[in-house]
């Protein structure tokens, strides 16, 4: 045994995880004592240890119960209110997929879909999307109050909601992408006539 690990003694808390009492030396050759929380997790091929090393058995057991005790369990995706789902679809999926400027747009697009953000996903309807849709403002260049968004802005926005919600149906945790149910807003195309240059005609005789 090396001198590290002089003094190890294993001491098993409720058949679960295991305290351990480990002795090292300091910088000036002196041993010191420190109480190791343990415990183990996942299967065969991926497992991994995690430790707390404490001064006193007393904390040691105390950690052992906080690594002991079980992860708060996050709602499935059908569950989970709308901004959140987006935001976890945000930072997860599109942040390191898309350039900066698409996830500057898709972040602007989350912020107009806040009427709506608290409706868990998979209860969400058509008639929900629209409300929000119609509800959409912005505040322009040197106005002083909201106007209605452009058909554009609003289009981006149902794209945005189009593509996450795209994810969750092809992953089976929603049954329809209902943004699909509500058609893309159409955008004005302006058109710009050509400037027909003009061709001098023949020179008048003298």
């Amino acid at each position: 045994m090396s001198g590290a690990d002089q003094g190890r003694r294993r001491v098993r808390a409720d058949g679960e995880g295991s305290l351990y009492r480990r002795t090292r030396r300091g910088p000036d050759g002196k041993p010191y004592l420190r109480w190791v929380a343990q415990i183990s997790l996942g299967g065969r091929d991926d497992r991994r240890i995690v430790r707390r090393i404490c001064p006193t058995k007393q904390e040691a057991k105390a950690a052992l119960v906080e690594l002991l005790r079980p992860a708060e369990p996050v709602p499935p995706q059908r569950e989970q209110p709308l901004g959140a789902y987006l935001r976890r679809w945000l930072d997860e999926t599109a942040a390191p997929a898309v350039s900066a400027n698409t996830l500057r747009g898709y972040r602007d697009a989350l912020a107009h879909l806040a009427p709506i953000a608290d409706i868990p996903v998979g209860e969400l309807q058509p008639e929900d999307i629209e409300r929000a849709l119609a509800g959409m403002t912005t505040r322009r260049a040197h106005a002083k109050k909201q106007v209605p968004a452009s058909p554009k802005t609003v289009r981006n926005v149902q794209v945005f909601l189009r593509r996450a919600l795209g994810q969750a149906e092809q992953r089976g945790h929603i049954t329809r992408n209902v943004a699909k149910m509500v058609p893309l807003r159409s955008v004005p195309r302006h058109h710009v006539e050509a400037l027909t240059p003009r061709v001098p005609g023949p020179s008048s005789p003298p």
